[in-house]
């Protein structure tokens, strides 16, 4: 890119170091930063936990009634989000044996 006055200024920001960026700018957030690898463990455990979600949601289709779907899917969203940022072992595996009953 070339200014008014004829300096040439070279931008090297693309669309994946911006979203890099904002990313990194995002405290509190759950997903993993750039550059982290999740263990085995950690990555199967976030598959389950997706899978469970989805299959909710997927359940929560079947049922006719608008008001009754709507209110079950915001009572599903409350709830995983509620568990979100639970880190201890403990707690995690009561979560997902609560959810499998």
């Amino acid at each position: 890119m070339v200014t008014r006055n004829g300096a040439r200024v070279v931008v090297n920001r693309t669309r994946a170091s911006r979203l890099r960026a904002s990313r990194e700018d995002r405290k509190g957030s759950s997903r993993l930063q750039v550059g982290e690898v999740p263990s085995l463990k950690e990555f199967v455990h976030r598959q389950n936990v997706r899978r469970q979600y989805r299959g909710f949601l997927r359940a929560l289709d079947s049922i006719s009634d608008s008001k009754f779907r709507k209110q079950g899917r915001e009572e599903v969203r409350k709830e995983f989000g509620a568990l979100k940022f639970i880190t201890d072992q403990l707690a995690i595996s009561m979560a997902i044996k609560e959810v499998c009953r």
